[in-house]
């Protein structure tokens, strides 16, 4: 869950993943994932760098428009948004996410 400065967004990010196994492990599954999750997702393997991430976000094309955090009415707004999308999220990737990481677990047993 992140809170920027252009937008609201959801995401599985891959902290060190200079490999970027994890990131294709994942990849593997995006359209069975993308069919789940039923809306567009941003798929960053950011090569050349140590992490990766999967995301959804709302991106404001006027953030002066969204008026501010300090207002009780905004704020709840973003908030329903971020539980509506997070639950969303989380029920369409997680069990992608953790058939990979079992998958890789059992590969470098072997």
């Amino acid at each position: 869950m992140v809170i920027g400065r252009r937008g609201l967004r959801v995401e599985l990010y891959f902290h060190n993943d200079q490999s970027k196994q994890l990131f294709d492990s994942m990849y593997a599954h995006k359209d069975s994932i993308r069919k789940d999750f039923g809306k567009k997702l941003v798929w960053q393997r950011l090569d050349g760098k140590k992490a990766s991430r999967i995301k959804f976000e709302l991106v404001y094309a006027d953030p002066e428009k969204l008026g501010d955090w300090r207002e009780q009415a905004t704020r709840e707004s973003r908030i329903d948004w971020f539980v509506e999308n997070l639950d969303h999220f989380y029920n369409a990737l997680m069990p992608y996410w953790e058939r990979v990481q079992s998958d890789l677990s059992k590969s470098k047993d072997l």
